[in-house]
């Protein structure tokens, strides 16, 4: 029983490993403002803030961090559309920080306290920015997009002919806009070999399933009722 024992346990804490949480460095009850709201009776308070990183600005002791904010998801992630808009501040640490190692617009997120305000030029506009002084910042990796839907809805489409027809007539594919026949036409020779072999492959698959499932289940149910593993 205690391999069985040890493989659950491998197999729940990997799942939980790949579940989504916030960095070590930026975990903490963070209650100051945000980047709108904050004001000379803020200074010296902790925040959290983050959004996307506009420019990294190395000077002669010190780096900044010039980042537009954005709200902040539960993982402390700054989220891909806000429903506020956004207001420049400046994260700043002491040293030097390679622009190289920050890409910009990349999603930032900074913890660190309200140190002062500068006014810089946007253009013409004198533009007054909250600046922290970092503890510090987190860059986070490129957002995915993954279509979850990458064939049409009718179910008809899932029947395997329908992809090799539709590769011999794509003006027909509605994936392509295409209007499908409304019934089935024949199959030639060619048609007909790949159907078999697709249907062929599929209940090989489904086999396997099963019988991976069915073991699966035998296990679970020897492991419940104490009975040594095979």
């Amino acid at each position: 029983m205690r391999p069985f024992r040890a493989i659950t346990v491998f197999v729940l804490g990997t799942a939980l490993a790949g579940c989504a949480s916030t960095p070590d460095e930026l975990r903490g009850g963070y209650t100051g403002p945000e980047p709108a709201e904050a004001t000379d009776d803020d200074l010296g308070t902790a925040v959290r803030w983050g959004g996307r990183l506009l420019e990294v600005q190395p000077q002669r002791d010190r780096t900044c961090f010039e980042i537009l904010s954005r709200d902040l998801d539960d993982i402390a992630r700054p989220v891909e559309n806000s429903t506020r808009p956004g207001r420049r501040f400046l994260a700043c640490r002491d040293g030097f920080a390679d622009p190289a190692s920050y890409p910009a617009d990349s999603d930032i997120t900074v913890v660190g306290k309200i140190s002062a305000f500068e006014t810089r030029a946007i253009g013409e506009y004198d533009y007054r920015y909250p600046v922290v002084q970092l503890d510090a910042a987190h860059i986070w990796p490129e957002r995915r997009t993954v279509d979850p839907a990458p064939l049409p809805p009718p179910r008809w489409w899932y029947d395997p002919y329908w992809r090799y027809y539709y590769a011999a007539h794509p003006h027909l594919d509605p994936r392509n806009g295409g209007t499908p026949p409304e019934h089935r036409p024949a199959l030639d020779d060619r048609g007909a070999r790949a159907e078999h072999m697709e249907r062929m492959r599929f209940a090989r698959n489904s086999s396997r399933r099963k019988t991976s499932i069915a073991s699966c289940k035998r296990l679970v149910n020897q492991h419940n009722s104490g009975a040594p593993q095979p």
